[in-house]
Protein backbone atom coordinates (compact mmCIF):
# COMPACT_ATOMS: atom_id res chain seq x y z
CA UNK A 1 0.00 0.00 0.00
CA UNK A 2 1.91 2.87 -0.97
CA UNK A 3 0.91 6.41 -0.66
CA UNK A 4 2.81 9.90 -1.58
CA UNK A 5 3.76 11.59 1.97
CA UNK A 6 5.54 15.13 1.61
CA UNK A 7 3.09 16.52 -0.66
CA UNK A 8 0.17 16.05 1.69
CA UNK A 9 1.95 18.29 4.22
CA UNK A 10 2.82 21.23 1.29
CA UNK A 11 -0.98 20.51 0.24
CA UNK A 12 -2.46 21.18 3.18
CA UNK A 13 -0.13 24.62 3.65
CA UNK A 14 -1.34 25.56 0.41
CA UNK A 15 -5.35 25.03 0.90
CA UNK A 16 -4.62 26.98 4.24
CA UNK A 17 -2.99 29.85 2.18
CA UNK A 18 -5.24 29.73 -0.45
CA UNK A 19 -8.61 30.17 1.98
CA UNK A 20 -6.67 33.26 4.05
CA UNK A 21 -6.24 35.07 0.69
CA UNK A 22 -9.45 34.49 -0.23
CA UNK A 23 -11.27 35.33 3.00
CA UNK A 24 -8.72 38.41 3.78
CA UNK A 25 -9.16 39.93 0.16
CA UNK A 26 -12.81 39.37 0.35
CA UNK A 27 -15.32 42.86 0.28
CA UNK A 28 -15.66 44.29 3.02
CA UNK A 29 -18.19 43.40 5.44
CA UNK A 30 -19.53 43.63 9.15
CA UNK A 31 -17.45 42.21 11.93
CA UNK A 32 -17.23 38.32 11.86
CA UNK A 33 -15.13 35.64 12.67
CA UNK A 34 -15.09 32.14 10.70
CA UNK A 35 -13.11 28.56 11.32
CA UNK A 36 -12.04 25.83 8.83
CA UNK A 37 -10.53 22.52 9.78
CA UNK A 38 -9.92 18.96 8.39
CA UNK A 39 -8.60 16.36 9.95
CA UNK A 40 -7.64 12.88 7.87
CA UNK A 41 -6.21 9.44 9.41
CA UNK A 42 -5.91 6.06 7.16
CA UNK A 43 -8.01 3.48 7.67
CA UNK A 44 -7.55 0.53 5.55
CA UNK A 45 -7.45 1.27 1.72
CA UNK A 46 -9.59 4.72 2.91
CA UNK A 47 -9.51 7.81 5.03
CA UNK A 48 -11.21 9.00 7.84
CA UNK A 49 -12.23 12.62 7.72
CA UNK A 50 -13.55 15.05 9.46
CA UNK A 51 -14.02 18.71 8.53
CA UNK A 52 -16.20 22.21 9.41
CA UNK A 53 -16.17 25.20 8.10
CA UNK A 54 -18.09 27.97 9.72
CA UNK A 55 -18.25 30.97 7.67
CA UNK A 56 -19.26 34.85 8.55
CA UNK A 57 -20.53 34.51 12.92
CA UNK A 58 -21.02 37.54 13.94
CA UNK A 59 -19.57 36.33 17.35
CA UNK A 60 -17.11 33.16 18.83
CA UNK A 61 -16.59 30.72 15.93
CA UNK A 62 -15.51 27.66 18.12
CA UNK A 63 -15.35 23.60 16.73
CA UNK A 64 -13.64 20.74 18.00
CA UNK A 65 -13.10 17.07 15.67
CA UNK A 66 -11.39 13.92 16.02
CA UNK A 67 -10.94 11.24 14.03
CA UNK A 68 -9.83 7.55 15.14
CA UNK A 69 -8.86 5.17 12.67
CA UNK A 70 -7.08 2.09 12.40
CA UNK A 71 -3.83 3.73 11.33
CA UNK A 72 -3.72 6.62 13.73
CA UNK A 73 -5.93 9.41 14.89
CA UNK A 74 -5.96 12.92 14.06
CA UNK A 75 -7.96 15.85 16.20
CA UNK A 76 -8.22 19.77 16.30
CA UNK A 77 -10.09 22.49 18.19
CA UNK A 78 -10.18 25.86 16.61
CA UNK A 79 -11.25 29.17 18.38
CA UNK A 80 -11.65 32.53 16.95
CA UNK A 81 -13.11 35.74 18.91
CA UNK A 82 -12.40 39.13 18.10
CA UNK A 83 -8.61 39.86 18.73
CA UNK A 84 -7.59 36.55 19.87
CA UNK A 85 -7.23 33.63 17.86
CA UNK A 86 -6.36 29.66 18.96
CA UNK A 87 -6.05 26.55 16.99
CA UNK A 88 -4.61 23.50 18.13
CA UNK A 89 -3.94 20.11 15.62
CA UNK A 90 -2.25 16.75 16.95
CA UNK A 91 -1.85 13.79 14.54
CA UNK A 92 -0.75 10.16 15.42
CA UNK A 93 0.25 7.12 13.07
CA UNK A 94 -0.09 3.81 14.44
CA UNK A 95 2.65 1.45 15.03
CA UNK A 96 2.77 -2.48 14.39
CA UNK A 97 5.03 -5.38 15.63
CA UNK A 98 4.04 -7.22 12.49
CA UNK A 99 2.50 -4.99 9.62
CA UNK A 100 2.43 -6.92 6.73
CA UNK A 101 4.47 -5.42 4.58
CA UNK A 102 2.00 -2.50 4.03
CA UNK A 103 3.12 0.95 4.51
CA UNK A 104 1.02 2.89 7.43
CA UNK A 105 -0.93 5.97 6.50
CA UNK A 106 -0.03 9.33 7.23
CA UNK A 107 -2.40 11.19 9.77
CA UNK A 108 -2.52 15.18 9.11
CA UNK A 109 -4.63 17.63 10.50
CA UNK A 110 -5.23 21.60 9.21
CA UNK A 111 -6.41 24.50 10.97
CA UNK A 112 -7.34 28.12 10.31
CA UNK A 113 -9.24 30.89 12.91
CA UNK A 114 -9.89 34.12 11.17
CA UNK A 115 -11.39 37.40 12.12
CA UNK A 116 -12.92 40.68 10.74
CA UNK A 117 -13.36 43.81 12.32
CA UNK A 118 -14.02 47.32 11.45
CA UNK A 119 -12.52 50.04 13.75
CA UNK A 120 -13.26 53.89 13.32
CA UNK A 121 -11.00 56.59 14.87
CA UNK A 122 -11.43 59.92 16.01
CA UNK A 123 -9.22 62.92 16.71
CA UNK A 124 -9.29 66.69 18.07
CA UNK A 125 -10.59 69.49 15.91
CA UNK A 126 -7.53 70.78 13.60
CA UNK A 127 -5.86 66.79 13.72
CA UNK A 128 -5.90 65.15 10.02
CA UNK A 129 -3.95 61.80 10.55
CA UNK A 130 -3.88 59.35 13.38
CA UNK A 131 -1.13 57.52 13.83
CA UNK A 132 -1.43 53.88 15.42
CA UNK A 133 0.82 50.99 15.63
CA UNK A 134 -0.52 47.90 14.97
CA UNK A 135 0.52 44.68 16.86
CA UNK A 136 0.91 40.77 16.43
CA UNK A 137 1.90 38.27 19.44
CA UNK A 138 1.63 34.06 18.78
CA UNK A 139 2.96 31.67 21.17
CA UNK A 140 3.74 28.46 19.55
CA UNK A 141 4.84 25.33 20.63
CA UNK A 142 5.32 21.73 18.74
CA UNK A 143 6.16 18.12 19.99
CA UNK A 144 6.59 15.12 18.08
CA UNK A 145 8.44 12.42 16.73
CA UNK A 146 10.93 12.14 14.29
CA UNK A 147 9.45 12.13 10.67
CA UNK A 148 6.61 14.42 11.71
CA UNK A 149 6.12 18.13 11.04
CA UNK A 150 4.31 21.17 12.25
CA UNK A 151 3.47 24.17 11.19
CA UNK A 152 2.14 28.24 12.65
CA UNK A 153 1.11 31.09 10.97
CA UNK A 154 -0.32 34.23 12.35
CA UNK A 155 -1.22 37.18 9.37
CA UNK A 156 -2.45 40.68 10.55
CA UNK A 157 -3.79 43.33 7.48
CA UNK A 158 -6.32 45.26 6.52
CA UNK A 159 -7.52 47.98 3.93
CA UNK A 160 -8.23 51.89 3.91
CA UNK A 161 -5.21 52.88 5.94
CA UNK A 162 -1.66 53.68 4.88
CA UNK A 163 2.13 53.63 5.92
CA UNK A 164 4.14 56.32 7.17
CA UNK A 165 5.78 59.14 5.31
CA UNK A 166 9.03 57.57 3.94
CA UNK A 167 8.06 53.60 5.25
CA UNK A 168 7.92 51.36 2.38
CA UNK A 169 3.87 50.42 1.30
CA UNK A 170 2.43 46.94 3.36
CA UNK A 171 -0.64 46.32 4.71
CA UNK A 172 0.11 44.08 7.48
CA UNK A 173 2.16 41.87 9.73
CA UNK A 174 3.01 38.62 10.18
CA UNK A 175 4.71 35.87 12.46
CA UNK A 176 4.88 32.57 11.43
CA UNK A 177 7.27 29.65 12.62
CA UNK A 178 7.77 25.94 11.34
CA UNK A 179 9.07 22.50 12.53
CA UNK A 180 10.56 19.74 10.77
CA UNK A 181 11.60 16.22 12.43
CA UNK A 182 10.21 17.46 15.88
CA UNK A 183 12.22 15.85 18.78
CA UNK A 184 10.11 13.93 21.83
CA UNK A 185 10.42 17.14 24.06
CA UNK A 186 9.10 19.64 21.68
CA UNK A 187 9.88 23.53 21.23
CA UNK A 188 8.05 26.39 22.64
CA UNK A 189 8.38 29.93 20.61
CA UNK A 190 6.95 33.86 21.28
CA UNK A 191 7.05 35.70 17.84
CA UNK A 192 5.76 38.97 17.91
CA UNK A 193 5.67 41.80 15.00
CA UNK A 194 4.39 45.50 14.75
CA UNK A 195 4.10 48.70 12.80
CA UNK A 196 2.42 51.82 12.49
CA UNK A 197 0.14 53.05 10.28
CA UNK A 198 -1.56 56.27 9.80
CA UNK A 199 -5.52 56.59 8.88
CA UNK A 200 -7.41 59.80 8.40
CA UNK A 201 -9.24 61.35 11.27
CA UNK A 202 -12.75 60.07 11.56
CA UNK A 203 -12.54 57.46 8.72
CA UNK A 204 -12.74 53.89 9.23
CA UNK A 205 -10.90 50.98 8.64
CA UNK A 206 -10.84 47.55 8.12
CA UNK A 207 -8.86 44.95 10.27
CA UNK A 208 -8.23 41.39 8.99
CA UNK A 209 -6.52 38.36 11.06
CA UNK A 210 -5.84 34.97 10.72
CA UNK A 211 -4.12 32.06 12.57
CA UNK A 212 -3.34 28.63 10.69
CA UNK A 213 -1.75 25.38 11.23
CA UNK A 214 -0.38 22.02 10.23
CA UNK A 215 0.08 19.15 12.07
CA UNK A 216 1.41 15.88 10.07
CA UNK A 217 2.74 12.90 11.50
CA UNK A 218 4.73 10.47 8.74
CA UNK A 219 4.25 6.82 9.42
CA UNK A 220 7.90 5.85 9.30
CA UNK A 221 9.53 2.81 7.51
CA UNK A 222 9.48 -0.34 9.07
CA UNK A 223 12.62 -1.33 10.75
CA UNK A 224 13.11 -5.19 11.20
CA UNK A 225 9.35 -6.62 10.19
CA UNK A 226 7.96 -3.57 13.05
CA UNK A 227 6.13 -0.26 12.06
CA UNK A 228 7.03 2.33 14.81
CA UNK A 229 4.24 4.92 15.85
CA UNK A 230 4.70 8.57 15.08
CA UNK A 231 3.38 11.70 16.23
CA UNK A 232 2.55 15.83 16.38
CA UNK A 233 1.01 18.29 17.93
CA UNK A 234 1.17 21.59 17.32
CA UNK A 235 -0.32 24.14 19.34
CA UNK A 236 -0.95 28.02 19.05
CA UNK A 237 -1.29 27.58 22.76
CA UNK A 238 -1.45 31.03 24.19
CA UNK A 239 -3.53 32.25 21.10
CA UNK A 240 -2.20 34.65 18.52
CA UNK A 241 -3.26 38.38 19.73
CA UNK A 242 -3.95 40.92 18.24
CA UNK A 243 -3.20 44.89 19.26
CA UNK A 244 -3.93 48.64 18.23
CA UNK A 245 -2.50 51.42 19.95
CA UNK A 246 -3.36 54.81 19.05
CA UNK A 247 -0.15 57.29 19.50
CA UNK A 248 -1.98 60.74 18.34
CA UNK A 249 -2.31 62.56 21.84
CA UNK A 250 -6.46 62.92 21.97
CA UNK A 251 -7.31 60.63 19.27
CA UNK A 252 -8.96 57.23 20.25
CA UNK A 253 -10.70 54.50 18.37
CA UNK A 254 -14.24 52.17 18.40
CA UNK A 255 -14.01 48.66 17.15
CA UNK A 256 -17.27 47.29 15.64
CA UNK A 257 -16.99 44.18 17.67
CA UNK A 258 -16.45 46.19 20.76
CA UNK A 259 -12.91 44.51 21.41
CA UNK A 260 -10.33 46.42 23.29
CA UNK A 261 -7.30 45.17 21.13
CA UNK A 262 -4.96 45.78 24.08
CA UNK A 263 -1.59 45.02 22.89
CA UNK A 264 0.31 41.89 24.22
CA UNK A 265 3.20 43.29 27.08
CA UNK A 266 6.87 42.55 25.46
CA UNK A 267 8.10 40.04 27.40
CA UNK A 268 10.56 42.35 28.89
CA UNK A 269 7.73 44.80 30.27
CA UNK A 270 6.48 41.36 31.87
CA UNK A 271 9.90 40.64 33.31
CA UNK A 272 10.62 43.81 34.40
CA UNK A 273 6.57 44.03 35.86
CA UNK A 274 7.50 41.01 37.60
CA UNK A 275 10.74 41.70 39.33
CA UNK A 276 8.56 44.92 40.59
CA UNK A 277 6.25 42.53 41.98
CA UNK A 278 8.82 40.39 43.62
CA UNK A 279 10.66 43.58 45.03
CA UNK A 280 7.66 44.77 46.80
CA UNK A 281 6.72 41.62 48.16
CA UNK A 282 10.18 41.89 49.58
CA UNK A 283 9.87 45.24 51.13
CA UNK A 284 6.21 44.10 52.56
CA UNK A 285 8.05 41.30 54.09
CA UNK A 286 10.80 43.08 55.48
CA UNK A 287 8.26 45.67 56.88
CA UNK A 288 6.01 43.26 58.54
CA UNK A 289 9.28 41.63 60.20
CA UNK A 290 10.39 45.21 60.97
CA UNK A 291 7.31 46.37 62.58
CA UNK A 292 7.13 42.52 64.58
CA UNK A 293 10.32 43.54 65.82
CA UNK A 294 9.25 47.15 66.99
CA UNK A 295 6.22 45.68 68.63
CA UNK A 296 8.11 42.58 70.63
CA UNK A 297 10.27 45.15 71.70
CA UNK A 298 7.84 47.82 73.02
CA UNK A 299 6.39 44.79 74.67
CA UNK A 300 9.16 43.87 76.57
CA UNK A 301 9.93 47.62 77.46
CA UNK A 302 6.31 47.83 78.82
CA UNK A 303 7.01 44.66 80.86
CA UNK A 304 10.35 45.50 81.72
CA UNK A 305 9.00 49.07 83.53
CA UNK A 306 5.44 47.02 84.81
CA UNK A 307 8.12 45.02 86.97
CA UNK A 308 10.69 48.10 87.93
CA UNK A 309 7.25 50.12 88.98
Amino acid sequence: MKRSTRPLFDHAKSIIGATALALCGGAAVAAQTSIQASAAAGFGVDVINVSDYRPYQDGTSTATQYANAYWGQAGYSVFADFGALHVFATAATRGSDNYGGYEGWDSIVTAMAFAEDKVTFTAPAGVEWVEFNLSLNLHGSFAGTSRSRGWLEAELGGSNYLPLEGQSYSSGVSAGTYFGMAPPLGRSEVLSAQRTYRAAAGSTITLRYSLSGVAHAMSPPAQAGILPPSSMTTDGGNTARVGLTVLTPGASFLAESGASYAPVPEPSTLVMFGVGLLGLSVWRVRRLSTTDHWSACSAAVCQMRVAGS
